[in-house]
């Protein structure tokens, strides 16, 4: 019963999950002006139902428009005119392939306002590609953390608590049925 409860509770293998490999703007970006968009790039295909993305001031105050869009990996959420200059916070969730849920969040700068919503060129003081995109890493130095390392550490690790559970209600109700079963065929036998 023990090696059962074991391969029950043993967590599923990250690889599954799909991760964040860009994004524009890029986390840690600084724009001289406003996005339109923001556009989420993941490794592979994402569920199209229950995708969100929410983009929101220091005050709280959200700025996307209408649903986000999703076309394979790629999810974009329209904004609304963003005409504040400061940090701002996005927050996604969609449905990995392998249907877990998956989730993240990242911030990026808006050093001047803008009264109408620009391209989301960063500035050339960003440390980011001047599209604004980061790239998956191709060899990371020792210490670094990779894309796919930071997606899964954001990611929603709900996922292994449930299965520990699931795995103790399995052996206590297959410890259950070993009582009932002893029982019975031990008053059958009076």
């Amino acid at each position: 019963m023990g090696c059962v409860l074991l391969q029950v509770a043993r967590p599923a293998p990250a690889a599954a999950h799909n991760y964040l490999v860009s994004s524009t703007p890029s986390d840690g970006a600084v724009l001289d002006t406003a996005p339109s968009e923001v556009t989420l790039e993941f490794n592979g295909p994402v569920g199209q139902k229950f995708a969100t993305v929410v983009v929101a001031g220091a005050d709280g105050t959200t700025f996307q428009s209408g649903a986000p869009r999703v076309v394979g990996g790629t999810v974009t959420q329209r904004l609304r005119p963003i005409a504040e200059a400061g940090t701002y916070r996005v927050a996604w969730r969609v449905v990995s392939s392998d249907g877990h849920p998956i989730s993240g969040t990242f911030e990026f700068r808006l050093r001047t306002g803008d009264a109408t919503a620009g391209d989301g060129t960063p500035s050339p003081e960003s440390a980011t590609s001047p599209s604004g995109t980061v790239s998956a890493p191709s060899t990371a130095p020792s210490g670094a953390t990779s894309a796919r390392q930071a997606a899964e550490r954001r990611s929603d690790g709900a996922g292994a608590g449930w299965l520990l559970a699931g795995g103790a209600a399995v052996a206590v109700l297959a410890a259950g049925a070993v009582v009932v079963v002893r029982r019975r065929s031990g008053t059958r036998d009076v």
